[in-house]
């Protein structure tokens, strides 16, 4: 993920060997592949249906505040370096325009509580003069006197910061949604068990008295047989079941 050069990175900027270049360039590709560790995912897990709003939701966001973090990199980098606009905005404009896709695909897949917060933000906090300033600059080509390099890194980082907040609002209720799922599954399955257990001890005493009933039919009809062989009549035989063995009962009253 690039962190192993983070020292030498660090180092180089404090003794002045980077240019601000370099520094925006390992910045951009940190962000890039450390967003690629969030991988949490419920398209395929039924059973997160009720939090899957606010896991896709957290993670368009985390794609979101990636974008956004390298816009406000460039454009502090173009104004603290005075560059021309026309340098910064054709870098800019993919870059946000994958911002706004992914904005739109939170609107799609995000739970009704991420987009509602998400409204909120961009009506009464930093969020919204952030993107305002991005796309004056890309409508108009030019940087305007609203900001200068420091002040804008000020207001944007409180713009990203509010998205950051959603994100996380939307992990931890995520968090919540599947521990209670988690209690849920784990009550059905102590209900599940219980259920087999008792099942496996019906069974067995089902198989018991089963057994048990033929071991004494059994026994009567050997006994009947023998008073049979000697000569014997007047048996008291009774005919218990409708099966093999009760046949054989009805045989030996025949013979009785």
């Amino acid at each position: 993920t690039f962190l192993d050069s983070l020292n030498k990175i660090r180092s180089g900027i404090d003794n002045l060997n980077l240019t601000p270049q370099q520094v925006t360039n390992y910045y951009t590709n940190s962000l890039f592949r450390l967003n690629t560790l969030n991988v949490v995912s419920s398209s395929n897990i039924n059973y997160l249906e009720p939090v899957r709003g606010d896991l896709q939701g957290q993670k368009l966001l985390s794609e979101m505040i990636t974008y956004l973090g390298l816009v406000r990199a460039n454009i502090y980098y173009a104004l603290h370096s005075n560059q021309s606009p026309e340098q910064t905005i054709e870098g800019l404009r993919f870059t946000f325009d994958m911002y706004r896709s992914y904005q739109r695909e939170l609107f799609l897949k995000g739970s009704l509580g991420v987009t509602h917060a998400f409204e909120k933000i961009n009506v009464n906090t930093d969020y919204r003069p952030t993107i305002v300033y991005i796309q004056n600059l890309l409508n108009n080509g030019r940087f305007d006197s609203t900001y200068d390099a420091e002040k804008w890194w000020t207001v944007s980082a409180n713009g990203v910061d509010e998205l950051k907040k959603i994100q996380r609002q939307a992990l931890e209720t995520a968090q919540q949604g599947v521990a209670r799922i988690y209690e849920k599954e784990k009550v059905a399955r102590n209900r599940s068990l219980i259920f087999l257990v008792a099942s496996i001890i019906l069974v067995i005493i089902l198989i018991t008295y089963t057994i048990t009933i033929i071991t004494k039919t059994l026994d009567e009809l050997n006994r009947a047989a023998e008073k049979i062989a000697i000569g014997a009549t007047g048996l008291n035989v009774k005919v218990e079941t409708n099966d093999a063995i009760g046949s054989l009962a009805r045989s030996i009253i025949r013979i009785d």
